[in-house]
């Protein structure tokens, strides 16, 4: 998409995009620490990961970039299993209802990330900007489609938000 002096750049954002998926369950955890009132123990939670995170971009830092993107896919894994570990106790969540919670927004990421893959593989040849458009649409083709079919809980709550939002305006 955007020319040959960014090819080398792809096996980091790579490995960035996969540390962004490890870390994104312990973003939830903050809402819910919040609500049942472990403000202070969310505060050392977050220092905690800030200073495993820290301790890993340190310790990898004088082996190259590909080795401090790994060292983020570490930290946030080690970071994500303590909030879950933690949540596990505070609101008695087991595995299975994180992964019930997990599947519907999974199943629909699954969905948009292999449209919007087609589409780049499709779109290749264009020029750059028509290329990311192509990839975005193929995105939204490949929500879309899962929104139609899916029969989760998450696709009502979705066309009511929606809904809601449009009488709204």
């Amino acid at each position: 998409f955007f020319g040959p002096q960014w090819v080398e750049s792809i096996p980091l954002l790579q490995i960035l995009c996969l540390a962004s998926i490890v870390g994104t369950p312990a973003s939830l955890s903050v809402q819910i620490m919040t609500a049942i009132g472990a403000v202070r123990e969310q505060f050392v939670l977050d220092t905690i990961g800030f200073a495993i995170k820290i301790l890993a971009v340190l310790a990898c830092a004088a082996f190259g970039l590909k080795a401090v993107a790994i060292g983020f896919v570490v930290s946030g894994l080690f970071n994500t299993l303590l909030r879950l570990y933690r949540l596990k106790f505070a609101i008695e969540l087991t595995w299975r209802d994180s992964l019930a919670i997990c599947t519907p927004g999974a199943q629909a990421s699954l969905a948009a990330g292999g449209c919007a893959a087609a589409a780049a593989f499709l779109l290749g040849d264009l020029p750059s900007l028509l290329a990311v458009l192509g990839c975005g649409a193929g995105g939204t083709i490949g929500f879309a489609l899962w929104l139609g079919l899916s029969r989760s809980t998450a696709r009502t709550d979705i066309i009511n938000a929606v809904s809601a939002t449009l009488k709204r305006a």
